[in-house]
This record gives structure tokens, C-alpha cells and sequence, in this order.
């Protein structure tokens, strides 16, 4: 008997270091996994229409991951070239070029004495990421692999998943995660592109410059929860304001007004709605997916966090009675 338990135990142990091992084997590749399942997930109806209309399942899944990778590059690229154009009439214009820098940099005494360390944190930041460029590529490659293998194989797949599932009402679980994700997809970025397009025109209108890249700038923020539009706006209401330009400083005000408004009612609806989530778990989903996931967490954190929800209420149907 003590011998049976002892090899019993003996496996057990095996098994959590081999698992240990594994974990620390995939954990730096799991933003990417993450990322490949959440493009399959979205991408998973154009795949299955086309099917309908070509029977040859890999080419169809190949169109698919070629087209991810064009809706990836071609607006990188577009931004990069259109913050490229902005910067160079920027110097062109005299306003950022080396004279009225350095004249800038000898009338401020907060920018004189923290010049060199910008500049060689700024080179750090630089350097860091031409390091990262090779597992930077390893990473994209593993998100279209999982894409491609997902969108073959995603129906297998999701059979197995459900049969694990620690829940009775499978379906509905699946389905709610599915739905988190798509409200959160479309929420975020939706609020992004309208937040991007007024700020662009109101830039545009008022003078400020480069106009391309702060509305990119306020677009991606806009992903975030609690820092938004006001890390942009501010300090660039402050520095008109000090300019003397008022008009200027009334435009960015009545923007940011606007902005609130679209971020809060617009992203509050289309998320809270749809995946009926509460906004302080979308927050701290969010911030934790984040920290664990990258910015891939912004997705993976509000959807894990609504599956243990849907988990926990199952168990103890209580909590949802009492809410």
C-alpha cells in the first residue's frame, strides 16, 4: 500500500514539474497565442462563408491570414508615412528644427537640465526596440500560425475545449465568451476610430500640429480605460494657453468635452450591452490582462474575468439572486 501511494504521489509530482516546465516553455508566446485565437474567433464567419463558396478549406484560410496581415501593415504603414510627412514640414515650417530646439532648450531650465537624460533614455528606448525586432517577428509568426491552424481545425477544437468546461450549460458559456470578445473588439475600436476621425478634423480646424500624430496618438489611447483623450489634451491646452493662442485653447477645450462624452457613452453602450459586463470589471479586466498579457490583455483580461463570472454564478446561483 505505501509503495502504491508513494509511486502514486511519485507520478503527481512528475507531472506538476513537467507542467511547470511547459507553462515556462509557452509563457513567452502567450500574448501571441492569445492574439491568434482572437483573430480566428473574429475572422472565423468570413472563413466560414467562403467555404460555402470555394471547397478548398486551406486556400480559403490562407485568403484569411493574408488578409490579417494587409489590415495589419497597410495602415502601420499609412500612419507611419502620414507622421513622416507631418514631421517634415514640421522642420520645414523652422518649428522643430536644430536652432529653435536648442534656443528652446537654453531658455528652459527644467529641459537644460534634463536634456542628456532624455536623450540617452530616448536612445535606450530606441536601441531596445531594434533588439526586440527578431522575437518581435518570431511573435507575429506564431499569431498567423495559430490564425491559420485555428481557422483549419477550429471546430475539433472547440468540441474538446467544451467538453472540459467545469460547467453544465456549455453553450451558453462559449457563447457568452464569444460575445465579450466581439463587444470588446468592436467597442474599443469603433470608440477609437470615431475619437481619431474629430479630433483630426478639429485639429485640423484650429491649427494644431502635427494633427496626424496626436490624433493617432489620442485614437490609440483611447484603448485604455481611466487616461484616454486628457494625456494629449491637457498639456497641449497648456502650452497654447502659454502661447497666448485662446482660440486654440477654446478648441481643444470643446474637444475634449466631446471626446468624454463619445468615450463614456459611446464605448459604455456597445460594450455593456452586448457582453452585459459591469464597467469595474472591464477596468480591472483590462489593467490585469495588461500587465499579464501586454496590450493584447486589453481583450484577454475582461473575457477571462466575465468566464470565471459566468463560472462562479453557476456554482453558487445565490450571488445572482442576491445582485
Amino acid at each position: 500500500m505505501a509503495k502504491d501511494q508513494i509511486k502514486r504521489y511519485s507520478i503527481l509530482f512528475s507531472l506538476i514539474i513537467v507542467l511547470y516546465i511547459t507553462y515556462l516553455i509557452v509563457k513567452p508566446f502567450i500574448p501571441a497565442l492569445v492574439c491568434g485565437f482572437i483573430f480566428a474567433y473574429l475572422f472565423y464567419p468570413i472563413y466560414k462563408r467562403l467555404n460555402k463558396s470555394i471547397p478548398y478549406k486551406t486556400f480559403n484560410a490562407v485568403m484569411i491570414v493574408i488578409l490579417i496581415i494587409l489590415i495589419i501593415i497597410v495602415p502601420l504603414a499609412l500612419i507611419a508615412g502620414n507622421i513622416a510627412i507631418e514631421t517634415f514640414n514640421l522642420y520645414n515650417s523652422g518649428i522643430i528644427n536644430s536652432d529653435s530646439i536648442n534656443s528652446y532648450i537654453g531658455t528652459n531650465d527644467f529641459i537644460t537640465n534634463n536634456y542628456a537624460k532624455l536623450v540617452a533614455e530616448t536612445s535606450a528606448i530606441a536601441s531596445n526596440f531594434i533588439r526586440s525586432i527578431p522575437s518581435k517577428l518570431i511573435d507575429f509568426l506564431i499569431i498567423i500560425y495559430t490564425t491559420f491552424t485555428l481557422l483549419l481545425y477550429g471546430d475539433s477544437i472547440v468540441k474538446k475545449i467544451r467538453s472540459f468546461l467545469p460547467v453544465k450549460d456549455k453553450d451558453a458559456l462559449l457563447n457568452h465568451v464569444g460575445d465579450t470578445t466581439f463587444a470588446i473588439v468592436y467597442g474599443l475600436f469603433v470608440t477609437a476610430a470615431i475619437m481619431f476621425i474629430i479630433s483630426l478634423i478639429t485639429f485640423k480646424i484650429i491649427g494644431v500640429k502635427p494633427a496626424f500624430f496626436l490624433s493617432i496618438l489620442i485614437g490609440i489611447l483611447a484603448l485604455i480605460p481611466l487616461l484616454g483623450s486628457s494625456v494629449v489634451l491637457i498639456p497641449l491646452g497648456i502650452i497654447h494657453y502659454l502661447r497666448g493662442n485662446i482660440f486654440t485653447v477654446g478648441g481643444i477645450i470643446i474637444l475634449g468635452v466631446i471626446l468624454v462624452l463619445i468615450e463614456n457613452l459611446v464605448k459604455a453602450k456597445i460594450i455593456g450591452d452586448k457582453a452585459k459586463l459591469h464597467q469595474l470589471v472591464v477596468i480591472v479586466g483590462i489593467f490585469g490582462g495588461i500587465k499579464l498579457f501586454g496590450f493584447i490583455g486589453f481583450i484577454a483580461g475582461p473575457v477571462l474575468l466575465s468566464a470565471l463570472i459566468i463560472i462562479i454564478k453557476e456554482y453558487y446561483p445565490e450571488l445572482e439572486n442576491e445582485a
